[in-house]
Parts: C-alpha cells; sequence; structure tokens
C-alpha cells in the first residue's frame, strides 16, 4: 500500500529545500530514514525533495574568489565601454539636436548614417571575435 505525500505550500517545500542541502552537505554519508526523522517528512517525501534538488541543480554553493572572476574579464570590462559607447552617442544626439534649427531631411538623413555607423562599429567586436573564445 503506497501513501501519498502530504500536500505542503511551496514556501514550505522551499524552506526544506534549502535547509536540506547544507544538511545533506556538511554529512559524508546520510540515510533516508534519519533524515527524513530530521526533517519531519516521509521517506518518499524526502525523496521527492531530492528529485527536485537535483533537476534545478541547487546545490552548495562554492566560494567566490578572485581567480574565479578574473577569466570574465572581458565581460566586466564590456560593461563600462557599453555605457561609454551609449553615453557618446546621446552627447552626439543632444548636441546636434540642439543646435538644429528644424529637422531637414538632410539632418536626418545624417543621423540615420550616423547610428548605422556606430551599429557597425560595435558589431565589429562581436564579428571579429573567433569562435570559442569567452567574452
Amino acid at each position: 500500500m503506497s501513501t501519498q505525500p502530504r500536500m505542503v505550500t511551496s514556501a514550505e517545500r522551499l524552506r526544506r529545500l534549502l535547509a536540506l542541502v547544507p544538511y545533506v552537505a556538511t554529512r559524508r554519508v546520510v540515510s533516508l530514514p534519519e533524515t527524513a526523522r530530521t526533517f519531519g517528512m516521509t521517506e518518499r517525501e524526502l525523496i521527492d525533495d531530492l528529485n527536485l534538488a537535483w533537476c534545478v541543480e541547487l546545490r552548495a554553493p562554492e566560494l567566490p574568489t578572485l581567480r574565479v572572476l578574473l577569466p570574465l574579464w572581458p565581460t566586466w570590462l564590456s560593461y563600462p565601454v557599453s555605457y561609454l559607447f551609449i553615453a557618446i552617442v546621446w552627447t552626439n544626439h543632444h548636441y546636434v539636436l540642439c543646435n538644429a534649427s528644424e529637422a531637414t531631411p538632410r539632418l536626418l538623413w545624417f543621423k540615420r548614417w550616423a547610428r548605422v555607423t556606430k551599429a557597425k562599429a560595435a558589431l565589429q567586436g562581436v564579428l571579429v571575435t573567433p569562435p570559442g573564445s569567452t567574452r
């Protein structure tokens, strides 16, 4: 005769999962009955929780170190460079429109050309990057 797991709220299950991962990670050997008793649940509920934790790859976090972050320097550098690029485009746009007395077709075409040129320059890095390299 199989017993159905009792209904629990998602908040209760999340609390249980977040407590379960460090509990299991800090012990070398953990038995199902002992862990189920510790958390006040059936073995079936424990197995369901462990399956969910495995599916979402819920695990104890690794301690971040500078050595782990160093290979990501191009990504970190891309943020200030992109903000600088946006600032240059906005300054150009603001300057041109503040000094223009009217929006002539020539001015509008110039603005379109400037946007396309800047976008092409921004994409150069994407197009030149060799395949398989980290960004």
